[in-house]
């Protein structure tokens, strides 16, 4: 996690790291729900759409951004 006020950042949430971390769970997965702000939605449904979805075999549907 990545918090703003933190001097120690950890990396940030973009496709590669959210791919990266998400791949173990491919097949364990059924449904992905995100709510954060508007940037990290955004980065959220651009990784899903483009390659994510794909590698743990879920569909759009079972993704809900808020």
């Amino acid at each position: 996690m990545r918090l703003g006020d933190q001097k120690d950042k950890g990396p940030r949430w973009d496709q590669k790291f959210l791919s990266q971390e998400l791949s173990p769970l491919k097949g364990k997965v059924s449904k992905v729900i995100v709510c954060g702000s508007p940037l990290m939605n955004e980065i959220f449904d651009r990784a899903f759409e483009e390659e994510i979805k794909d590698s743990l075999q879920i569909s759009q549907k079972d993704i809900e951004i808020m």
